[in-house]
């Protein structure tokens, strides 16, 4: 049995006997996965695996995925084609970890996120068109704490849909202070644009702040158009008819761009051209 569990992440659940060699058949697999592909053009993918048994490494579902993804980030450490097997040396689950489980709930409650603006300043002479939306959080005794650290955990604890809501309330209720020829960016984690109620938020976002949904830039990832290429892609008409705008951050030319604005509409293929000389490719 085989799913995915994070955007670029799959489980796989194996039944099999002491005698069978996990690490070939994984290795296997690896090579299968890094075989040339053609999706428009030639594509190559690169891999790593991680694993735990059971009972040897556990006797509960819990235990025995969260020691499998240990060994996956230990696989990830030592870099692409790597296999690991969970080993005791490398479950240490770090202070940081545990104290941002136990410290993030509390700081949600207590308003303690902050969301800070980067500027966005234009290529034709240097002025100001907008300002990207950046989640910060210090705290009282640990002082600043990255978002690199914090949101992974975020999403692992079920969050994201909380703190997403709340950086986008707030960027559009300062918004209202700034010039209406001002817009904003909102990254959106994959794990809100997957969920289907995400229209809904931002529609009622945009109607709480009485911002114009055309000055509301949302970012999202290529990633998430992997996933499930045709109900993304009705997500983001879904959200270009509320008007705002879609942007897809990291995006790689060539490897998805047919198939994907293909399928996107007529106002969304002509605004993708104009934000093409700015700084993103937009949807």
């Amino acid at each position: 049995m085989c799913g995915r569990v994070a955007s670029d992440a799959f489980a796989v659940v194996l039944t099999a006997g002491p005698d069978v060699d996990i690490e070939a058949i994984l290795r296997a697999a690896l090579q299968s996965i890094g075989r040339p592909h053609w999706v428009d053009n030639v594509v190559r993918v690169s891999a790593h695996a991680g694993f735990a048994q059971a009972p040897h490494h556990a006797t509960t579902r819990g235990e025995l995925t969260r020691r499998a993804n240990r060994a996956l980030r230990a696989a990830a450490k030592k870099g692409p084609g790597s296999i690991v097997i969970f080993d005791l040396s490398i479950d240490t689950t770090s202070n940081d970890q545990k104290f941002i489980h136990r410290e993030l709930p509390r700081a949600i409650s207590a308003n303690e996120l902050e969301v800070h603006y980067q500027p966005i300043v234009s290529s034709q002479g240097g002025r100001m068109v907008g300002v990207e939306a950046l989640l910060r959080w210090t705290h009282a005794t640990r002082g600043a704490i990255q978002p690199t650290t914090f949101i992974p955990v975020a999403e692992q604890m079920g969050l994201m849909d909380t703190i997403g809501a709340f950086v986008l309330r707030r960027t559009l209720q300062d918004a209202r202070r700034w010039p209406d020829d001002l817009y904003v960016a909102v990254n959106l984690s994959p794990l809100q644009v997957r969920d289907r109620t995400i229209v809904d938020m931002v529609r009622s976002a945009l109607a709480d702040s009485a911002v114009a949904p055309s000055r509301l830039v949302l970012e999202i990832t290529e990633g998430v158009l992997i996933d499930d290429r045709d109900e993304m892609v009705k997500r983001i008409n879904n959200l270009h008819e509320l008007g705002v705008r879609v942007a897809l951050d990291d995006f790689r030319v060539g490897l998805l761009q047919s198939r994907i604005f293909a399928a996107l509409s007529p106002r969304q293929a002509q605004d993708r051209q104009e934000l093409r000389r700015g700084a993103w490719p937009l949807v």
